[in-house]
């Protein structure tokens, strides 16, 4: 569209011309721009052709954005015409097709291969941002009970959180979308470069997710070519991770508990922000499950929210220090595992940790 009328929605708008509160290509370099939109937390580009994404490529990584692109093109020219926007569509972000001044909502997984699945229309376009952006700006309070069954807890709020927006069910709850999105992609780059520098030369290698939930790393790690392995308890999640992600072979199962499974062949086991949420009983039964899958040399991977103490205030989050997790590690493996590295991320999700990533190496 080439221009719009001031739309009636609590979000920063670009479009190419427009009037009132539309920021447009013409004041798009304000000092204002950067200020408002980072406050906000969000972005509606109406125009994706005229926004200049290199030059605010930092501000995007901060926000989420919300992305407005004609349903006319084709899956690949839309992948070559905006391939600098497509890189930055997370979980946290929203792509709209338009037709005649209608929207459409895409499937993320959809859209990064190409394809483009309706799944939602009868709205005019500012309606549906305003809409969608004020449901998921404000999930809802946690009131589950969280002590009597951990479990049970966690696979309830997965099915409310997931019926309501998928992403709301991988993230921080109380964090913002934006503050999620900022954690995500710190989170998915540190990993990234982690198996990289641990690929196989061969092809055919294997990774397997503990807690895959809707296949937020998952779909991340498949660029790298790898098989895909999953375990989640929540049934929810799974179905949308198995629908998001058919290629990866995903199963139900309790990670807490022995032998969920047993395949010997892995290259990679990975845990990301799921132990934390585990007793010390379940800790040490998760890490043997992980460690029973992995071929000698393969490694484990930790990207877990790290405590300068064991002091436990909420049963629902018990990390522990880095000392203790390679202690568990010993205690699981028998000493099969050495510890090749540890990096500290930037963000952390829970209050009182900080987030990292440990990795280790099967030796026996």
């Amino acid at each position: 569209m080439d221009s719009v009328t001031e739309p009636e929605i609590d979000l920063p708008v670009y479009a190419r011309s427009g009037s009132g509160a539309c920021w447009t290509i013409d004041t798009i370099f304000q000092e204002d721009f950067a200020r408002q939109v980072e406050a906000r937390g969000a972005l509606l580009v109406m125009d994706a052709l005229s926004f200049p994404w290199e030059a605010f490529a930092p501000l995007l990584d901060r926000i989420v954005l919300f992305l407005v692109l004609p349903e006319q093109l084709s899956g690949p020219e839309i992948a070559t015409a905006f391939a600098e926007p497509m890189s930055r569509i997370t979980f946290f972000d929203r792509v709209y097709l338009t037709r005649d001044d209608q929207a459409f909502v895409v499937n993320r997984f959809d859209l990064h291969r190409g394809q483009w699945t309706r799944v939602q229309e009868g709205m005019d376009i500012a309606a549906l941002a305003r809409a969608d952006f004020t449901a998921r700006g404000t999930p809802p309070k946690d009131g589950f009970d969280r002590e009597s069954d951990p479990g049970a807890y966690w696979q309830e709020r997965a099915r409310v959180l997931s019926a309501l927006s998928p992403e709301l069910a991988v993230c921080s709850i109380r964090h913002s979308l934006a503050e999620n999105k900022i954690m995500h992609l710190e989170q998915v780059g540190v990993l990234t470069d982690a198996l990289r520098s641990v690929r196989p030369t061969r092809d055919g290698w294997r990774i397997i997710e503990f807690g895959c939930g809707i296949g937020r790393v998952l779909n991340e790690v498949r660029k790298l070519g790898a098989e895909l392995h999953g375990v989640e308890l929540s049934p929810h999640l799974l179905e949308i991770c198995r629908r998001n992600l058919p290629q990866a072979a995903c199963v139900q199962g309790d990670i807490s508990q022995p032998d969920v499974t047993q395949m010997g062949s892995m290259d990679v086991a990975l845990f990301v922000t799921v132990l934390h949420h585990l007793t010390a009983a379940g800790k040490l039964v998760a890490l043997r499950n992980a460690l029973g899958t992995l071929r000698i040399g393969g490694r484990l991977l930790l990207l877990e929210d790290f405590g300068a103490s064991t002091k436990v205030e909420n049963p629902i989050t018990m990390p522990l220090t880095v000392t203790e997790i390679q202690e568990l590690v010993a205690a699981a493996g028998g000493g099969a595992m050495i510890l090749e590295e540890v990096r500290t991320l930037t963000y952390s999700h829970v209050l009182g940790t900080r987030t990292a990533v440990m990795m280790m190496r099967k030796v026996c």
